[in-house]
């Protein structure tokens, strides 16, 4: 079963043959929505959202939820802040992309804490929400959301 689920990993974004799936925090966001939406066009990827519960209640990001969701992703219900929800959420999944922003309840306590979920369940990649430069060629100091990534 490793086995194959490593082959899966492997081959799964490469369009190649096998199955993935990959969990995108912060999908109700600008570049998570984004993200999402891409991956929901590659052969052989499921797509799981995770969206907090009040998520859903904000017109705007919920009509970005459905649209995903007619496109194929499943929801799954979490917060960063909430770890039984992140064990569910990441239990089962080959790839962890988060594309949360905020402050360091967020992006270092968070996105540990989803690390740490995702280590726990096997999961073999995970892209933190650091998508701009290399973080750690920024000097320390010079940005407050650097600094909180490269802590993270």
């Amino acid at each position: 079963m490793t086995e194959q689920r490593s082959e899966a990993a492997t081959e799964g974004l490469t369009g190649m043959p096998g199955t993935q799936t990959v969990l995108v925090a912060g999908a109700a966001g600008m570049l998570g929505s984004k993200i999402a939406a891409e991956l929901l066009r590659l052969p052989g990827v499921t797509v799981r959202l995770l969206a907090r519960p009040e998520t859903r209640s904000d017109p705007h990001k919920r009509a970005v939820l459905d649209a995903l969701v007619s496109a194929g992703a499943k929801i799954t219900t979490g917060s960063l802040a909430d770890l039984p929800s992140l064990a569910a959420a990441t239990d089962g999944a080959d790839v962890v992309v988060s594309a949360v922003q905020g402050g360091r309840d967020v992006i270092v306590d968070g996105q540990a804490a989803l690390a740490r979920a995702a280590a726990d369940n096997g999961v073999r990649r995970m892209l933190p929400s650091d998508f701009a430069l290399d973080i750690f060629k920024s000097p320390p100091g010079e940005h407050y959301f650097f600094d909180l990534r490269r802590e993270a």
